[in-house]
């Protein structure tokens, strides 16, 4: 089931009971997400989850766009990850 709440100033979308962004899981988005994700991704480990949960510009799959729209989400350039 995918919906959206809001936190603040931030709005999150919640895909599959994971926060969109929150790659690595732990319930927050933040730079380790980021991190992670490009790191599974260059190592060629990335799971479909991982792909969609991190797949914040809607194209289906997780890339270096991907990673640079959730960094301005992180430090307030943008206020959703939609």
């Amino acid at each position: 089931e995918n919906y959206t709440e809001i936190y603040g100033t931030n709005t999150v979308s919640i895909v599959d009971d994971y926060v969109l962004g929150d790659i690595n899981k732990d319930g927050k988005v933040t730079v380790m997400d980021v991190r992670y994700g490009l790191k599974a991704l260059t190592k060629g480990t990335i799971t479909a989850e991982e792909i969609k949960i991190g797949d914040v510009n809607g194209d289906g799959k997780f890339s270096v766009m991907d990673a640079r729209k959730i960094l301005r989400f992180i430090v307030g350039k943008i206020s959703s990850l939609d």
